[in-house]
């Protein structure tokens, strides 16, 4: 949790420095909610089915990583930060569809929250083949 901290930090830290050169509020806007709402996510998720177990562990750094690439990627390269952001609703995603595999009880909530954060990844995913994401966002 400190990292993903040091993480979001550093993302609103380096969005901020975009704004405040371009004054480009809806872009930081955008950006802002793509962080958001992943951790979000994350956080609907944990705060009921969060545990220690390797599972787990490999679901948190794999979501670390994501979110490290989102910062990696804010403001250079469109492509990077859209696979970022799906990769972390993916991450959850799973998660959600263990839970529902696992606990009859837990099965509809887990299965929406799940098919809601399947949805973000098409999402993202259809962008990807819709745009020319190559570009930074200055020059789109």
């Amino acid at each position: 949790e400190k990292l993903w901290g040091v993480i979001v930090t550093m993302g609103i830290a380096a969005m901020r420095t975009e704004v405040l050169a371009d004054g480009d509020v809806v872009w930081y806007m955008l950006n802002f909610f793509c962080f958001y709402d992943a951790v979000m996510a994350s956080i609907m998720y944990s705060t009921r089915f969060n545990d220690t177990d390797l599972f787990h562990r490999f679901l948190w750094a794999a979501f670390s990583f994501g979110m490290a690439g989102q910062v990696a990627f804010l403001n250079q390269g469109l492509q990077g930060f859209a696979i970022c952001t799906g990769l972390l609703y993916l991450v959850i995603a799973m998660a959600w569809l263990r839970v529902a595999v696992e606990l009859p009880r837990a099965r509809f909530l887990a299965l929406h929250d799940a098919i809601w954060n399947l949805l973000a990844v098409a999402l993202f995913a259809f962008m990807l083949t819709k745009t020319e994401m190559s570009l930074r966002r200055r020059d789109v």
